[in-house]
């Protein structure tokens, strides 16, 4: 009856140590089923904040890329205007300096054929004086019929001055134009005094009055004019008892150290210098 006892006290005591010790492992799961949940959710709450802060970033990437895309097309529209407005800038600006060049131009012009005038208007008063002393004196030039010889020494001399004209970059040039006897001094006097009058033809394009007569045998049948640039001259020569008159070319030249003779021929073409007459 002990030993009965006996055994169920250690069976007791036996269950109450599975218990306990049962008790003990429920509390350590639970323990660790609290502490794997409160793991859990704190993960979950920071991926949840990394997901939220991950689509805020997309957002204000989007909002960024889309304010860099408005700011670059304001850009180019900047850019489109303001080459634009250069090229019309240049294109007025291009005008504008064509125009001014043009009136320069024309000033030149204006004035070069207002100087030529005025000489030539100078010459022609002093041939008048001439002539009208000529007629109160009652001795006027004079003389027999030329010799071929003599109308072959008959040339044209052209000299050139350098001179300066305000607010004008050209070099421009004082053109002399006389007749020039080949001879002794007797010959010179003798074919002098049977010229009667020498006509200049000039280019059309530079001169308003291109045809410009001499006939004052005192200063040779002298011409002046004031170029800056060279062009071609003619001169008639008409000699007393001919029909015709002899001619002479010359190709302006602006060399002032050397004067310039007439030819009888321009290029190909002869022009008579002794006509048929």
């Amino acid at each position: 009856m002990s030993d009965v006892s006996s055994n169920s006290s250690r069976e007791m005591a036996d269950i109450a140590s599975a218990l306990n010790t049962a008790k003990k492992s429920n509390r350590k799961f639970w323990l660790f089923s609290i502490a794997w949940a409160a793991i859990m959710v704190a993960l979950s709450i920071g991926f949840g904040i990394s997901i939220t802060r991950f689509m805020d970033t997309q957002a204000q990437m989007k909002d960024l890329e889309k304010t860099t895309k408005l700011q670059l097309a304001s850009l180019n529209a900047q850019l489109k205007e303001s080459r634009a407005l250069q090229a019309r800038t240049s294109k007025d600006s291009a005008a504008a300096l064509q125009r001014a060049e043009d009136a320069l131009k024309l000033g030149e012009r204006s004035d070069l054929w207002a100087n030529n005038l005025r000489i030539e208007l100078n010459e022609e008063l002093d041939l008048l004086r001439k002539k009208l002393s000529e007629l109160q004196s009652g001795n006027p030039a004079s003389g027999d019929r030329l010799t071929a010889e003599e109308l072959n020494s008959i040339r044209i001399e052209q000299t050139a001055q350098k001179i300066q004209r305000a607010n004008s970059k050209r070099n421009w040039r004082r053109l002399t134009f006389q007749v020039s006897i080949e001879g002794n001094a007797a010959a010179k006097e003798r074919v002098l005094r049977n010229i009667e009058e020498v006509t200049y033809h000039f280019d059309e394009r530079w001169y308003s009055n291109p045809s410009r007569s001499r006939s004052n045998a005192a200063n040779l049948f002298k011409l002046t004019v004031e170029v800056w640039g060279p062009t071609e001259v003619v001169a008639d020569i008409r000699i007393r008892g001919r029909q015709q008159p002899i001619r002479r070319f010359l190709l302006m030249s602006l060399d002032d150290t050397a004067p310039n003779y007439a030819v009888c021929g321009k290029g190909g073409i002869e022009y008579a210098c002794l006509p048929s007459d």
